[in-house]
């Protein structure tokens, strides 16, 4: 199968299947001595390992699997059937986002995700915490949920939200850094989400409210690891109407 015809594809890219494989198609024959990546397109936590890959430059290849037609050779390598997956060159196979990130970062530490200060790195890992304890959780129960239901759900994603932009501060990036960490990229991918999702939904993040968290949003925004990782708004659009119509669709979107 061919990679992607993108001329944007990054040069690390070695390789990416041109569509979601599903339950019937066959395994892809892989370069050898690549890192792979089993992933999906529009999962968040997939994203996660993907911005690392990118930040770090690293050459890898990448499998899209469709996730609703789950390939059964896909599910010899991950039992729980989720993405991120990722494979190294002898076979040794590593799942769950966080994770995979930061043995990307204990096995390729250049340039670094984490920074010498133990506080600092303490303090990020509260932010990702709060991310997975109180943001995430909320944001997949306010954009399934209708009517009065939702709008309880969204004071809740605005209360996590609030104190995710505490955690922030008045820094550049999480941890009180002046640089790109592990935890921006952590969070990131649903932030990404975030304002499109809104707008669909008939919902805005009160600018006033939140000008520290669209600050940081705007600063990520010139990284190149989100630049080479991130979906237009459209091509989001486009999933999310698909999804909510329970007619999940992974291809054919741009």
């Amino acid at each position: 199968k061919k990679a992607m015809s993108n001329q944007q594809q990054p040069a690390n890219i070695i390789f990416e299947s041109s569509k979601h494989l599903e339950s019937g198609e066959p395994e892809p024959q892989l370069k050898p001595n690549l890192l792979t990546l089993y992933s999906m397109r529009f999962c968040p936590f997939a994203q996660r390992t993907r911005l690392v890959l990118q930040h770090k430059q690293l050459p890898h290849q990448i499998v899209n699997l469709n996730l609703v037609r789950k390939p059964d050779w896909f599910l010899a390598k991950s039992a729980s059937g989720k993405v991120p997956v990722l494979i190294e060159p002898d076979g040794w196979t590593l799942i769950e986002s966080l994770v995979t990130c930061d043995y990307l970062e204990d096995a390729h530490p250049e340039p670094p995700l984490y920074p010498g200060d133990a506080r600092k790195r303490a303090a990020m890992r509260l932010a990702v915490g709060k991310m997975g304890d109180s943001v995430i959780p909320a944001f997949y129960r306010w954009a399934m949920r209708r009517g009065d239901e939702q709008k309880a759900e969204w004071e809740s994603l605005l209360a996590g939200l609030t104190q995710l932009q505490a955690q922030l501060g008045d820094s550049n990036f999480f941890g009180d850094c002046d640089q790109v960490q592990m935890a921006d990229l952590m969070i990131w991918p649903w932030i990404e989400r975030l304002p499109v999702a809104a707008k669909m939904l008939g919902f805005q993040l009160p600018a006033d409210r939140f000008d520290k968290l669209l600050g940081w949003t705007s600063r990520m925004e010139q990284q190149r690891a989100v630049k080479e990782t991130r979906i237009s708004d459209d091509v989001h659009a486009a999933f999310f109407k698909a999804y909510w119509a329970k007619e999940v669709q992974y291809d054919g979107l741009d």
